[in-house]
């Protein structure tokens, strides 16, 4: 499927749907004494006893049908729903920070042909584009009520799909990402069980209007596969897990 025909499905995804003090009594008056006599020693006092701070929760958020789930730092909101496209019955969910920074798409489609080619992003005559990777692992993401599934491997890179054009990318892939190169950047497919819908999860592409990801360089994506915030979007999409129909 070409990247102007995902565009339009996953276009339609984008319009919102919304989702002590203590105190002492004063001390008793006491005699002062001789000028020979030894100083009073002074009392010890308990050391107070150091207070739990609770860690922040991380809250779980699930599509309609139950079937496909991140969580999100307590900050971090969602939005989704469901449509119907030209790919089937789509159910979606949009991940966005503090900011309201769109950070990653989950999608589940219920049947529908998306096609399969990738596209050839930088005129190679291959669906591989320049990359720096910053992240390859494989994740479970089947949950109990499913058999497992292939490898689903969630990854980070700076891609360069243009001259001079870079962007920064977390998602998931079929296929494991190595050397300099990334495979297939029209989808973000997780590798699901046999017969399962399909599923997709990453950060928005520039056709999707996920300007926020490009940066100028593949040494500035390195900086800031550094950051916090990329720390905190890396466990979101690893929280993902998949669970039969309820």
């Amino acid at each position: 499927m070409s990247a102007a025909r995902r565009s339009a499905v996953l276009s339609l995804l984008v319009a919102p749907l919304l989702l002590v003090a203590c105190a002492g009594g004063a001390p008793a008056a006491t005699t002062a004494p001789p000028a020979s006599s030894a100083p009073a020693s002074a009392s010890p006092t308990a050391a107070a006893s150091p207070t739990a701070v609770p860690e922040p929760t991380w809250h779980r958020f699930s599509t309609e049908s139950g079937m496909a789930s991140v969580s999100i730092p307590p900050t971090w909101t969602v939005e989704g729903g469901a449509v119907a496209s030209d790919v089937g019955d789509v159910e979606w969910i949009w991940v966005r920070n503090s900011l309201q920074h769109e950070m990653a798409l989950l999608a589940i489609g219920n049947g529908g042909d998306r096609g399969g080619a990738c596209d050839d992003w930088d005129g190679d005559g291959t669906a591989f584009v320049p990359a720096r990777i910053h992240l390859v692992e494989e994740v479970d993401v089947t949950g109990e009520s499913l058999d497992d599934g292939p490898p689903a491997y969630l990854y980070a890179a700076t891609v360069q799909p243009a001259e001079g054009d870079f962007s920064f990318h977390v998602g998931y892939s079929t296929e494991r990402p190595e050397g300099d190169r990334m495979p297939c950047l029209t989808y973000d497919d997780v590798a699901v069980p046999e017969g399962y819908p399909w599923v997709t999860l990453g950060t928005p592409s520039a056709s999707m209007g996920g300007g926020l990801w490009q940066v100028d360089s593949f040494d500035a994506g390195a900086a800031y596969a550094e950051t916090e915030e990329y720390a905190a979007l890396v466990d979101v999409l690893r929280s993902l897990r998949l669970e039969a129909a309820r």
